[in-house]
Parts: C-alpha cells; sequence; structure tokens
C-alpha cells in the first residue's frame, strides 16, 4: 500500500473506530453493589417476585464488596442476606440495576 493511499483511508478507519466506540456498553450487563457493613459474614441469595428462590447463593465477608446480577430494569425481586445465627435483612422489592445495598443486619 502506498503512504498516498494509506492517508487517504486514515480518516475513514478512524471514523469508523469512533463511531463503534460509542455503541459498546461501558459496564457490560447490570449489578448491584452490595457491600457487608456487618460484623459477620452473610450468605445472599435472590428472590424472585414469582416467589421461588435462585438457589445458588453467594458468601460476602464482613467488609467486603461484590457486584450480584440485576436485571435490565427494576424487577419485583428481593435480594436476602442471612448471618449464620439466623438474622435476616432484605433489599428490595424492587431490585433495581445499578443501585447500592449496604447489608446491616438487625441486632440480636
Amino acid at each position: 500500500m502506498t503512504v498516498d493511499r494509506l492517508t487517504r483511508l486514515a480518516p475513514a478507519a478512524l471514523l469508523s473506530l469512533t463511531a463503534s466506540a460509542c455503541c459498546v456498553p461501558a459496564e457490560g450487563p447490570s449489578v448491584i453493589i452490595a457491600i457487608n457493613d456487618s460484623p459477620v459474614s452473610v450468605w445472599v441469595w435472590r428472590e424472585y417476585g414469582t416467589g421461588t428462590a435462585d438457589r445458588r447463593s453467594t458468601r460476602i465477608w464482613p467488609g467486603e464488596i461484590v457486584r450480584l446480577p440485576a436485571p435490565s430494569s427494576c424487577a419485583p425481586d428481593t435480594y436476602l442476606a442471612q448471618a449464620g445465627d439466623g438474622r435476616t435483612v432484605g433489599n428490595g422489592p424492587p431490585i433495581c440495576p445499578n443501585a447500592t445495598w449496604r447489608i446491616t443486619l438487625p441486632t440480636a
């Protein structure tokens, strides 16, 4: 390829790259940021608005910050966190994307 031809193609390539970059999602899937403000670890799971629970649970240690999956728009679901002694606290409904949930258990 000659230098003259590269000079003519460079603006078109730059325009194409810039146009495609504006359409790429910055964060990826929607999430909820969960911060365990409790002095003990908790197990977190999601209960759907239909009454069914997600069988997957996530352990969050004291002070730990995790990203939990969230719907792309607000949903009638609830996240629940439970300590080993049975204390439980919920977030929602609704669960909305890009929210922050500070987990603070009720006192025993």
